[in-house]
């Protein structure tokens, strides 16, 4: 943490990791190399559900008001952070 009072990234790695914890039941059916597909960009016939049961479970986590104003870049990045927390430390 830096002296300016940084608490993002911890608060970001908890909320990514509770987020991931809570998703792994939903996305438990969806093989791991779909989920890279979709954690890489590529196309996927799962990408919708993946990415709306990653984005249910971070928008609980952050809070609705302000996943609200997050921009897309942030959302995308948290949801590819997310599956990707999923992919090497849950399954």
């Amino acid at each position: 943490m830096s002296r300016n009072g940084g608490f993002a990234f911890p608060i970001a790695a908890a909320a990514i990791g509770a987020a991931a914890w809570c998703a792994k039941g939903a996305l438990a059916s969806i093989p791991t190399s779909v989920l890279s597909d979709i954690a890489a960009g590529k196309a996927s016939g799962k990408k919708t559900y993946a990415r709306n049961a990653v984005i249910g479970r971070l928008g609980g986590e952050t809070g609705g008001v302000v996943w609200k104003f997050l921009p897309g870049w942030v959302k995308n990045k948290a949801v590819n952070m997310t599956i990707a927390f999923i992919i090497k430390y849950i399954r």
